[in-house]
């Protein structure tokens, strides 16, 4: 077993974060972790991309995507959104 801190740092260790997933029966522990995963999107018990809201900003962290699409980020080009997708 690994620690939530050694799961943050392989998720992250990547040059891309277009989009992220997280399973666990801890929702808890789920929300503390992808809170620090670098990428657009993050999804809980769920692939994040397929369940978001269309209203969700749609951006890639890092050399993912080619800016930001969707809602009111999409104008916000100086910002770092973040979706957090949980599904119960």
């Amino acid at each position: 077993d690994g620690t939530e801190e050694q799961a943050v740092s392989m998720a992250n260790d990547t040059n891309y974060g277009l989009a992220a997933s997280v399973y666990s029966e801890d929702l808890d522990k789920c929300q503390r972790v992808s809170r620090h995963i670098r990428a657009g999107q993050v999804g809980i018990n769920t692939w994040s991309l397929m369940c978001a809201p269309t209203r969700c900003p749609f951006v890639g962290h890092k050399e993912s995507g080619m800016g930001y699409h969707s809602g009111v980020d999409g104008y916000r080009q100086y910002s770092v959104p973040k979706s957090i997708v949980l599904r119960k």
